[in-house]
């Protein structure tokens, strides 16, 4: 039909139908208030960052629950002497992921994990 030239009320009915919908999505990826995808991304890092924060808890309450948690989240996290504090660095992946064994880690999985989902810490503890 469309190559003899005639068009399909249906089809250009259906294909206005779903250019509307993206359009939509495009909006609200692009949008500047709380639907917004930037507003998201500072919602799950404000998170992140929060859940990082309350690591010296985690790891000072119980030990085997705080590094089942750790390794849900993290592969490593480097531990480096600052003066009178330590900083921990590493990369925190936000899914985190539960291998067959429960004791999870970021790389319990075959296939690897998108970089997107990765995030880069440092947090400053005192010694």
């Amino acid at each position: 039909m469309i190559a003899s030239g005639r068009h399909s009320p249906a089809l250009l009915a259906e294909l206005e139908k779903r250019e509307r919908r993206l359009e939509e999505i495009s909006d609200e990826l692009l949008a500047t208030d709380s639907r917004g995808i930037d507003a998201r991304l500072k919602e799950i890092e404000a998170f992140v960052l929060s859940s990082l924060q309350n690591i010296q808890e985690r790891l000072i309450g119980e030990v085997p629950r705080a590094k089942a948690e750790l390794a849900k989240h993290c592969t490593e996290i480097t531990l480096t002497p600052e003066g009178e504090s330590y900083k921990l660095s590493g990369e925190w992946n936000l899914v985190g992921e539960v291998r067959s064994d429960g004791t999870g880690g970021p790389g319990s999985h075959h296939g690897a994990t998108s970089p997107s989902l990765l995030i880069p810490f440092q947090i400053e503890v005192a010694a």
